[in-house]
């Protein structure tokens, strides 16, 4: 008998009670494990009457696995009229991703206030023409079990000061103020454009794809080149130069793996972030306020030699 039962049965005790009502004859209570059942045979070899695993079990469809077709590998690229690339591959699965990635960031407010980037990511998917609030949005995308997200890339201030991958990725204070309407419109009329943007999925097929991508972002214009963007005008060219070294048709990758040989030692992460013209390698470890000398110039240093 459940422990539900038996709440049950005490609540119904307290009533009669309390009521001045004759509890009633209750018989000897049986539970569940003093009840004799009627044993099933058991198969010779087996210890339970349920069907074994080694067997398949009956009155059950085939299985079909998934296989590897080399189609599955294709990535199909298309240039549209404008210079917008759409790329996708075809994956197994019940569900697919979509994106647009913009050749954008703060490295190219130079001629800006700083911080447009962070703005345009706090925008993100909020209120449309057709959509009146961002909650209207999120509840039709989760309709139909989809996310969406909106990220700027790493912040590498530290590690590129007075060079443009320096500039902050979250906008600075004094800047707030400053960045309105006018200035994120000409931000987006000069550098979300086409020929910087590549719209990709994976799990779709590819000309269907490219259909929905010609509609939205071709014959659709974008707001900001219908909206006057105001006064502001950029102080200097935006375009940084870039030095991109030769490139590779093959990546080798190496891992190494160390034993840690202290307890404190909460976590030790290395990361390579790779840009069009330079790239940054990092060692990030965790460990108690106490130990930070320990971490920084012992351990990181040891790793680094």
């Amino acid at each position: 008998m459940s422990h539900v039962t038996d709440v049950k049965f005490l609540f119904t005790r307290l009533f009669s009670l309390k009521n001045g009502l004759h509890a009633p004859r209750w018989g000897i209570r049986k539970f569940s494990q003093d009840i004799d059942k009627a044993q099933q045979p058991l198969c010779k070899g087996s210890v339970t009457p349920l069907p074994p695993l080694s067997e398949p079990m009956t009155n059950l469809p085939p299985v079909t696995y998934s296989s590897v077709k080399g189609e599955d590998a294709l990535t199909e690229v298309t240039v549209l009229s404008n210079g917008l690339r759409v790329a996708s591959e075809k994956k197994f699965g019940q569900f697919c991703t979509a994106g647009v990635v913009i050749d954008s960031g703060p490295r190219y407010e130079v001629a800006y206030p700083n911080g447009i980037c962070h703005f345009l990511e706090k925008l993100s998917f909020g209120a449309t023409h057709k959509f009146a609030t961002r909650d209207v949005m999120l509840r039709e995308l989760e309709r139909h079990g989809g996310i969406c997200d909106c990220q700027g890339s790493r912040d590498t201030t530290a590690a590129y000061r007075g060079n443009t991958l320096g500039l902050p990725k979250i906008c600075p204070k004094e800047n707030v103020n400053k960045i309105d309407r006018g200035i994120v419109l000409n931000y987006l009329k000069n550098h979300y454009t086409p020929e910087r943007m590549v719209v990709a999925a994976v799990g779709v097929d590819h000309a269907p794809f490219v259909e929905f991508v010609q509609k939205y972002f071709v014959d659709m214009k974008p707001t900001w080149d219908s909206e006057d963007s105001g006064t502001f005008q950029p102080v200097e060219e935006c375009e940084v130069p870039l030095f991109p070294g030769s490139d590779l048709p093959e990546l080798s990758h190496v891992v190494i793996g160390l034993e840690s040989e202290y307890h404190w030692m909460f976590n030790a992460t290395a990361y390579n972030h790779a840009y069009g013209d330079t790239g940054l390698f990092c060692v990030h470890s965790a460990a108690p306020p106490n130990r930070i000398y320990d971490t920084t110039l012992t351990q990181l240093l040891l790793t680094a030699i």
